[in-house]
């Protein structure tokens, strides 16, 4: 599970709410390049499940996309990529009503980014490296 460096740091633990019931999660690695933070579920507990998804690269990513997020009330926002850089991108979704971690998604489905800290957005290349230096590290 994903979630921005802001809600903690390596060791901390949380509990996670979701629709099928709470579970007990700790921070086990933080990107220092994009503050994405990692955590597992503690021992006999377990994420729900969920369908595969796809990251788009940034090299795919065009300006006048549709991309969407998911407020914290369940609310959808539509809005349209302006920039895609190797910094991350920009949107016209009002990252403000996003929650800490959003993913924002393409209307196929596809990752196009997650929202940081600062409430900009890291690119689903940027979610993808940081995902490959923790696999490096473990």
């Amino acid at each position: 599970m994903l979630f921005r460096s802001l809600v903690g740091k390596e060791g901390h633990t949380f509990l996670l709410t979701f629709p099928s019931g709470t579970v007990r999660a700790t921070v086990v690695y933080v990107d220092k390049e994009t503050g994405i933070a990692v955590l597992v579920p503690e021992e006999g507990e377990e994420f729900p499940k969920v369908s595969s998804y796809e990251y788009v690269s940034s090299d795919t990513l065009k300006r006048g996309q549709t991309v969407m997020g998911l407020t914290g009330g369940g609310a959808v926002l539509t809005g349209i990529v302006s920039l895609v850089d190797t910094s991350g991108i920009s949107t016209s979704l009002d990252t403000k009503k996003l929650p800490l971690g959003a993913p924002i998604i393409t209307t196929s489905g596809s990752i196009a980014g997650i929202v940081r800290s600062d409430g900009s957005l890291s690119s689903g290349s940027a979610l993808a490296a940081a995902l490959s230096r923790f696999s490096k590290q473990e």
